[in-house]
């Protein structure tokens, strides 16, 4: 699922990597299960540069590590959603 593009393909972001001096792009999804939630990008601007199956493994733990935090952060708004309804539900039923 890791996407490498790099100066030499015609592919979208090419006129842009020329343009900001980009050589190559290292696109990883941040997913929640099936659903891709997010984008984690990392860029290399030395000419000639590739990305190492080391830098990709970094950058997999990187990815998914992102994506649980943003499965955290979700979880706690939701918790604290959750905890305002129920002080709601409570401060009505005592008024009452």
């Amino acid at each position: 699922e890791v996407v490498v593009i790099t100066e030499e393909d015609e592919v979208f972001p090419a006129p842009l990597m020329r343009h900001s001096g980009t050589r190559a792009i290292l696109i990883m999804p941040l997913r929640r299960g099936d659903e891709i939630n997010g984008l984690l990008l990392a860029t290399l601007l030395r000419p000639g540069a590739r990305f190492d199956s080391r830098q990709i493994q970094i950058a997999r733990g990187i990815a998914q590590m992102a994506s649980l935090t943003i499965e955290d952060a979700r979880l706690v708004a939701e918790l604290v959603r959750a905890n305002r309804l129920k002080s709601e539900f409570v401060a009505t039923m005592s008024h009452e």
